[in-house]
């Protein structure tokens, strides 16, 4: 399927500080802008064209309505004074096509919609939205979709400059995440975006059993555990990604900023 890992959601108390925060590790994070409709606003992370997402509301008053949007609604449920990653999106150059597609495997895609983001010299993104049902809240959040109004060839050219980090021009290589099962995560996920599943191994680093789920870009590997940070996420925010690795780094270094866990690699 046409299917790109697009971005990691990550539920802020402040954006700001996180920008701060991450520049203190080498990060350069840029303003992303407001979402007008939803009352909330973004810093921006991007290594290449996967990025992770600082979202927060930008006042005590939300929109009516705003929390329809299911990314909106789990923001509006979970926002905590420390912040946690929240939620993965992928991106497709047709997601009504990509909405029959997952409908004819047994995923539901809610009505797609058009969202939009003001950017802090006035420009105007803009894109298509779909959310999938989800028959068992408690596991780890099913992926959203994305349509960007832009071709991938026209954002690479206009997010140049936001690739350049001091710890070099970085690759996003996996995503951490922490669930009960890995066997039927993974299935589950494998079946959702076509892709091929690793065998389980035990990692001692993460004193967990982990299995690799390889998309088209970015590595998803699934961790269970009843010790260690896998079982402190599992505890206290469910089933979440909870470590995000780059590669291509300069110097091997690791941080931890708003409740996620980055770790950078040569």
């Amino acid at each position: 399927m046409d299917i790109y890992f697009d971005h990691l959601v990550h539920f802020s108390p402040d954006p700001h500080q996180a920008q701060r925060d991450m520049k203190a590790h080498g990060i350069q994070v840029i303003e992303g802008g407001q979402h007008e409709n939803w009352g909330t606003y973004n810093t921006l992370a991007y290594f290449q064209l996967s990025y992770i997402e600082w979202l927060s509301f930008h006042s005590l008053n939300t929109p009516p309505g705003a929390t329809n949007t299911p990314l909106i609604h789990r923001l509006h449920q979970e926002q905590t004074s420390t912040g946690q990653f929240g939620h993965l999106a992928f991106r497709t150059s047709n997601l009504h096509m990509l909405q029959q597609q997952l409908y004819e495997k047994g995923f539901h895609m809610d009505t797609i919609i058009d969202a939009s983001r003001k950017t802090k010299n006035g420009e105007l993104l803009k894109w298509k939205m779909g959310f999938l049902k989800d028959p068992n809240p408690s596991s780890l959040p099913l992926p959203f979709f994305i349509e960007w109004e832009q071709s991938d060839q026209e954002r690479i050219k206009s997010l140049q400059s936001a690739f350049a980090h001091p710890l070099g021009y970085l690759h996003m290589d996996a995503i951490y995440c922490a669930v009960h099962d890995v066997k039927a995560t993974a299935r589950k996920w494998a079946h959702l975006l076509d892709a091929n599943m690793g065998e389980s191994y035990n990692d001692p680093s993460l004193q967990a059993t982990c299995l690799k789920l390889y998309t088209n870009d970015v590595t998803f590997i699934f961790s269970q555990a009843n010790q260690g940070i896998v079982n402190d996420t599992l505890y206290k925010v469910g089933e979440r990604p909870f470590i995000v690795k780059c590669t291509n780094s300069n110097v091997e270094t690791n941080c931890k900023v708003q409740g996620g866990t980055f770790w950078f690699r040569k």
